[in-house]
């Protein structure tokens, strides 16, 4: 479907922002339930062979369980809280916090959207607790099977893959020191992780100052020099803030993994404000990161 098709129908956004999404939940109900009345089984076949949406993990399932309970083992004595997320968030969860298309999401009926970053369903969990429990730090993750809408180039990428992901939120004490305590404790995390569930693995480290306009704002530097300090012992290095990038603010970490030749960016992580926005205050802070397992399974099962 083009983008911008709706420009054809008169007082389509007239008409779209009337409706509130009760209304709009009965309407697509009503028209996919005369859909699905059409279709025969022949039909209900041949779409579940051509559409890249619905077809199986190429993964080996049991594998894979295992890789989880290993994954959600270690964490769980690292002080993260495992939950298990519903498939179904709920609408905007993504492109209301973070600047995605809407597009690059599979939005469903009665007011959901199929969860394409378990980050930002762990953030509003997060959210939930640091305000109506009055918990001090929330340190959550999950392992999930997120389903994206664009298009991949790269064969080892699929519309739904596994991931692991944490969230770290927390009130502002000051000084950004426990930003920087906590982007730390991120990253020593999955670099003991992975010695456990890769044979010698070969890593790097990037931190990278997060900026609109490509100039390094305070805190970034300092916070980079920091947390080098915390982590000294491994292998990292500084990058270069990216103008325009703006899904994470102040500091982005990667990690990487080095595997016959290749570089592979396998861990991606940083700070957010969707807790200050979803919670409306400043002093709210939220750390999100998440490994890419399907994809590490893949590089070595090439």
């Amino acid at each position: 479907m083009k983008k911008g098709w709706t420009s054809s129908f008169d007082g389509f956004k007239e008409i779209t922002g009337k409706l509130t999404l009760s209304e709009l939940n009965t309407m697509l109900l009503e028209v996919f339930s005369e859909k699905a009345a059409q279709l025969k089984a022949s039909e209900v076949l041949r779409n579940y062979l051509n559409n890249r949406f619905v077809r199986p993990s190429t993964l080996d399932a049991v594998k894979l369980m295992k890789l989880r309970f290993d994954i959600l083992s270690f964490v769980v004595k690292k002080g993260f809280e495992p939950i298990e997320l519903s498939p179904l968030t709920v609408l905007g969860t993504s492109s209301v916090f973070a600047p995605v298309d809407q597009n690059n999401i599979v939005s469903a009926n009665r007011g959901t959207e199929v969860v394409s970053d378990p980050t930002n369903v762990l953030a509003l969990e997060a959210a939930v607790r640091r305000k109506d429990r009055n918990e001090d730090d929330v340190n959550l993750c999950c392992m999930h099977r997120a389903v994206r809408a664009q298009a991949f180039d790269n064969p080892r990428f699929s519309a739904h893959f596994e991931l692991f992901c944490m969230v770290s939120a927390w009130k502002d004490t000051g000084n950004f020191m426990k930003d920087k305590q906590m982007a730390a404790r991120h990253i020593t995390l999955y670099i003991e992780l992975l010695k456990k569930i890769v044979p010698e693995p070969e890593l790097s480290i990037e931190l990278i100052p997060v900026s609109e306009d490509g100039n390094i704002p305070d805190p970034s530097s300092e916070m980079i020099d920091d947390i080098i300090f915390l982590i000294k012992n491994y292998r990292v290095s500084k990058g270069k803030s990216v103008p325009g990038f703006t899904y994470y603010k102040w500091l982005r970490f990667c990690i990487y993994l080095h595997f016959n030749g290749e570089k592979h960016m396998i861990i991606d992580g940083g700070f957010t404000d969707w807790t200050q926005k979803s919670l409306n205050n400043k002093k709210e802070r939220l750390l999100t990161s998440g490994l890419g397992v399907e994809h590490l399974i893949k590089i070595f099962r090439r």
